[in-house]
């Protein structure tokens, strides 16, 4: 059985508070993946972090200004994705909010700046 999906070094920040840090785990297909864990460990911040490297407003659905907590001025996502063609390369893809614009939301393909578009491309694939 293939991966569905790989996902790498998964984090997600609220400013300087860590939710999520190298959370690492892969879904074969015709798999479900199960998230456990005490009240509090992260387990919805794993999901929105994922939720985000797509196009859209994540799990929550919440405007950019609400997804930012805890005194923090930006929040940031970022991971590493393979699917299940051994012909496609990794992408590495980070999404957040950067202070001087809380009601924008910026995503960085490769290590390039990126539209929103080009997510909705990936994504695809």
């Amino acid at each position: 059985m293939s991966e569905m999906l790989e996902v790498r070094g998964l984090s997600k920040k609220f400013g300087n508070v860590v939710t999520a840090e190298n959370v690492t785990f892969d879904v074969k297909e015709g798999t479900a993946l199960g998230i456990v864990g005490p009240n509090g460990a992260g387990k919805t911040n794993i999901l929105e972090a994922l939720s985000l490297l797509s196009p859209g407003r994540g799990l929550r659905g919440s405007p950019l200004t609400e997804m930012v907590r805890d005194g923090a001025s930006s929040f940031a996502v970022a991971a590493t994705l393979a699917g299940a063609d051994p012909a496609l390369q990794p992408v590495e893809i980070g999404t957040g909010v950067d202070p001087r614009a809380p009601t924008r939301r910026k995503l960085r393909i490769n290590g390039a700046d990126a539209s929103a578009l080009s997510l909705s491309e990936w994504c695809a694939l």
